[in-house]
């Protein structure tokens, strides 16, 4: 993965690093939605989770478009 860094432009690189701390939160995101009993709650935890797939998919999308690809990196929801 170091060597794939070593080509990555610094457009790629923090398209990179924002996929990565999106995919975090999202995890993060969904433990909760799964512990969480109140409505009101379990409502938010949808919302925000939502809102990061389409932010997800939005750096795919700019990704893709400057040509990077990388392995472990697809559409999911």
């Amino acid at each position: 993965m170091e060597s794939l860094k070593q080509h990555l432009t610094k457009e790629g690189e923090e398209i990179l690093e924002v996929i990565e701390e999106i995919k975090l939160k999202l995890e993060d995101a969904r433990k909760k939605f799964d512990q969480a009993t109140d409505d009101t709650l379990i409502d938010c935890y949808i919302y925000e989770m939502n809102a990061l797939y389409k932010k997800y998919e939005y750096f795919l999308k700019m990704a893709k478009e400057i040509g990077l690809i990388a392995m472990g990196y697809e559409k999911i929801g």
